[in-house]
């Protein structure tokens, strides 16, 4: 869903004629014209989420009310995506690096090129070994590659 959010927030500074971010960095979320909402169901119950994002179980947990919160966000972001319409416009001009976890069941390695369609600037696809949350054991690597696109390009991050 980040990807998704983080693509209609620079649509949206675009139409407001705002300055852009100098590079888009999409990480395990399938081109926006590649999945439908048929592919995301908000309405299971906590232990079907559960089962399919593991990282949600109380064994990681800890704290009952703690999964409930979290199952609750995941559920409202479930839904904003299932309720997304994706409406077609003139692509960005602005580099978009997507990167995809090689064992991702949920995100196909050709949905992830779909993001290719969304820019009239360069696309580069990184390719890491592990699934859907690769990045909980890659974060080094993804930062570095941040780090990497952004003194190549002379982007200044501000934390």
């Amino acid at each position: 869903m980040g990807g998704l959010i983080a693509f209609e927030v620079i649509r949206e500074l675009r139409k407001r004629n705002k300055q852009l971010p100098q590079q888009l960095f999409i990480s395990s979320t399938a081109g926006l014209t590649s999945s439908t909402s048929e592919d995301v169901n908000y309405k299971l119950s906590d232990d079907e989420l559960v089962s399919m994002y593991p990282h949600l179980d109380m064994q990681f947990i800890g704290d009952n009310e703690l999964q409930q919160l979290l199952i609750g966000i995941l559920k409202a972001d479930l839904e904003l995506i299932y309720n997304y319409k994706y409406v077609q416009q003139e692509p960005l001009d602005i580099p978009v690096v997507a990167i995809h976890g090689v064992e991702d069941k949920r995100v196909k390695r050709d949905q992830i090129e779909q993001w290719e369609k969304e820019t009239m600037s360069s696309f580069k696809l990184v390719q890491r070994m592990g699934g859907h949350r690769y990045i909980e054991h890659d974060a080094a690597f993804v930062t570095g590659l941040i780090r990497e696109e952004s003194i190549a390009k002379q982007i200044i991050l501000v934390a």
